[in-house]
């Protein structure tokens, strides 16, 4: 709509907000590398394809999020608030799901399984939901497209 300004200012409020959702991706990333060094999980090719896996599913806590700071009208700190309140609850579903899904993995008689699939996947879990619900919104409400 008109209300919310004219297509180039909308085309570098969503610029700007993608920025934001590649920064805060790059962070998930890092920090996950960091918790999985903290586990003493090696580097290997399976790891190496879980860290890729990860920069898919932190797309999943932060785009929905993203979108809905730019639907929505308001200051900064009320579209932040308002796209957080909306997506806070389908984001920690969804992470309970994919926990629920992947929580026989914990039980595996493999501990090469338990470690380096089911810890993994609760550390990216983990770092997903911390980025998502706290880092992000931070972001948008202190540094997001005006």
């Amino acid at each position: 709509p008109a209300s919310r300004g004219p297509a180039p200012a909308r085309a570098a409020r969503a610029a700007w907000t993608v920025f934001l959702v590649c920064v805060a991706i790059a962070i998930t990333i890092v920090l996950f590398v960091a918790l999985m060094g903290l586990a003493e999980l090696l580097l290997n090719c399976f790891t190496a394809v879980t860290v890729i896996m990860a920069l898919g599913i932190s797309v999943e806590f932060l785009a929905h999020t993203a979108y809905e700071h730019l639907r929505c009208e308001g200051t900064r700190e009320e579209r932040a608030f308002h796209a957080t309140w909306t997506y806070v609850g389908p984001i920690v579903d969804g992470a309970i799901t994919s926990f629920l899904g992947f929580l026989a993995l914990a039980f595996s008689y493999y501990e090469y399984i338990q470690l380096y699939y089911f810890q993994l996947y609760s550390i990216i879990l983990a770092c997903g939901l911390v980025v998502g619900i706290v880092l992000f919104p931070a972001m948008l409400a202190t540094v997001g497209a005006e």
